[in-house]
Parts: structure tokens; sequence; C-alpha cells
């Protein structure tokens, strides 16, 4: 697996790093994140899940220039399509990491909470931009969290944490930033009773970068940066074998992240499948908050639904979309939010 995954000359991982730089640099990216990337090279950083699955990287399928080029373009990598009911397995975009680092505002000396560790290499950039051991990252399992530190080492604190409404790290422990990297079907609170009043949190909500303030009487404000894809996150507390981050519900359309906003703030609990055999194509939706379920197929443009439990889903879907509509269909740098200590409420800019 090592001799697999080794990166190939100095050379190449200078050259893109250098071109990364460029392009970073061109979306107005902050110098010292731009320093940050050019300083750490992402090479060594092997995913925990990959070197725990070895069975999904196959040497014919793997061409060592093509992985390290991936990890410096503007898409996610690819590593594993879904298959058997398993999510697909993707790397970040560096393009996302630097665009939520850069909203991330971090200084030396600021205290960083990292929720999801992922490979490594967000962490190290995090060390680079805090400061060593200003940095508590937490990893879904104890392998991933052992793993994290082999290549880390005292660079940062990794901690195994299992409920990621963050119940076990200590009450009064507050950080200047807190970054989550996967996308949450809701902003759990304990994020938010962790974060230092005047502090900030980036994440990924209803396929937006989101920005998140706490001012010193609990509430807040949010504001929206445009879309990221990211992988999704269920906030589960206590699922058992680490987080659950198989795919959570997927955009109505890819292209168009407000409608994914407002419906993620309206039914913060809300989850969906769909299956398309070339036959007709069926739809789930399940909220986990009131247990209310509807299965909608189609058959060709036709769709019919049958809604269980007190809330009827798929009529309350589309009368978000007709909202949504209404309102002139607004991407997420149109809206704004207030923290009212649950929920988003949201509001065009």
């Amino acid at each position: 697996m090592t001799a697999l995954l080794a990166a190939p000359a100095d050379r190449d991982c200078d050259r893109y790093r250098t071109q990364l730089r460029d392009r970073l640099a061109r979306d107005g990216i902050h110098p010292a994140v731009l320093d940050a990337i050019t300083a750490e090279p992402r090479g060594p950083y092997t995913p925990y899940w990959l070197t725990a699955r070895p069975h999904v990287m196959r040497s014919p399928d793997i061409d060592r220039g093509r992985w390290l080029a991936g990890q410096y373009s503007r898409d996610p990598i690819l590593v594993a399509p879904p298959r058997y009911g398993s999510p697909a397995l993707a790397m970040l975009s560096p393009h996302i990491i630097a665009a939520m680092l850069d909203l991330l505002e971090v200084h030396k000396g600021h205290s960083v909470l990292e929720v999801d560790t992922g490979s490594g290499y967000p962490t190290a950039l995090l060390t680079r931009l805090a400061g060593a051991g200003m940095v508590r990252s937490l990893a879904p399992d104890p392998g991933w969290a052992a793993h994290t530190r082999t290549v880390l080492g005292t660079r940062a604190d990794i901690r195994e944490c299992h409920d990621l409404a963050l119940t076990n790290i200590t009450p009064d422990a507050r950080f200047d930033r807190i970054i989550a990297w996967r996308e949450p079907d809701h902003i759990p609170r304990g994020w938010l009773r962790h974060l230092a009043p005047g502090g900030r949190l980036v994440t990924v909500y209803g396929g937006a970068i989101t920005v998140l303030t706490v001012n010193h009487d609990g509430l807040g404000t949010a504001a929206f940066h445009g879309p990221a894809t990211v992988a999704a996150l269920h906030t589960d507390p206590g699922t058992p074998g680490g987080w659950d981050t198989a795919a959570g519900p997927p955009p109505l359309d890819p292209g168009q992240p407000g409608l994914r906003l407002l419906v993620h703030s309206r039914i913060p609990g809300l989850r969906w499948s769909s299956t398309d055999d070339g036959l007709r194509t069926r739809m789930v939706l399940h909220d986990r908050d009131t247990g209310s379920r509807a299965t909608i197929c189609w058959h060709g443009k036709t769709p019919s639904a049958k809604q269980t439990g007190p809330e009827p889903l798929w009529d309350r879907l589309l009368h978000l979309a007709h909202e949504w509509s209404h309102l002139g269909k607004p991407t997420p740098p149109h809206w704004r939010a207030h923290l009212d200590g649950h929920h988003l409420v949201l509001n065009l800019q």
C-alpha cells in the first residue's frame, strides 16, 4: 500500500503546489493561507479509510502521477464509487479547503477545533495558521486518531470523538475557531456551545459554505458564501463504529444550492434517497425528528406520493420549492440568517 501511494518526484510536488498557489491567489485567497499551502505538501497525507480499506485501491487502477495531480486539482478526488450500499469515498478539493480556511480567518494563537480529522492535511494547514499545539482535531474512531497522530506527531491534539454533539468535551471548553469539513444535516448545538464569544464557525450547510458567529448572549448570525460540494455527515450521536458518513440527502438539483439551503433549514431532520432502474424513479423522504415518511414514484413525468406520519413531507417539499421560486430562486450569497438557539431563520439580503 505504501509503495502504491508513494508520491512522485519532489519537483512534481513543488510544481503542483506552485500552480495551486497561483490559482488560489487569483481567487483572492488570503496570503497566510497561500503560504500554508505552499509550505505543506499534500502527498504524505493518505486518508485513514484508504489505509484501512486497501481493497478500494487496486494497482491496475492507480497511476501515481494522476493521483498527485488530482490532489491539487479543483475537483474532489473520487477514490471509490458507491457500491453495495457503501458511500463513495472522496478527498476534498484543495480549493474548497482554501476557501473555508480563508473564511475561518485563523491567526497565530487562536484555539481551533476541527471536526472530522480527515486525511490530516487540513489539520496540518491549521497548525501552520494557528501555531503548533493550538489545534484540537476530532477523529471518528481510535484507528483514525492513531493514524493521524503518526503523520502529524505533536503538531495537533488528535482525539477520538464518537458524538458529534461534542457532549464528551469538557463543558467549559471554548474555541476561537471551529471548522467542520463535512456537511451536517443540521448544525449541532454542541458546536455553538464550544465557540467562544466573537468566534467563527465554518462548515458547509445546505450546499453553501456557511460562516456562523456567536455573540455573548448565545445568539448569532450566519452568512452563506456560495455553493460547495463536500461529503455528507449525519450527526446522530452514538453511531456504532464511528460517525455515519454515508451519502446524505442529495440536492433536489445539484445546480440549485439555494433550494437545498431552504429545505435543510426548514426541515433540518430530513433525509432522502432516490433510485432509478431505468423504468421509474423512486424517492424516499424520511424526517427523523417526527418519524414522517414519504415515498414518491415517477412513471414518466407524473409522480405519485404515499405519505405517512404527522408531516406531509412531499407536500412540504413542493411548498418550499414554490416559495423558493417565488423569491426569485436566490442563490446562497443572497441569504442571511439569524441563529435563534435552535434554528437558522433565513432572510434575503
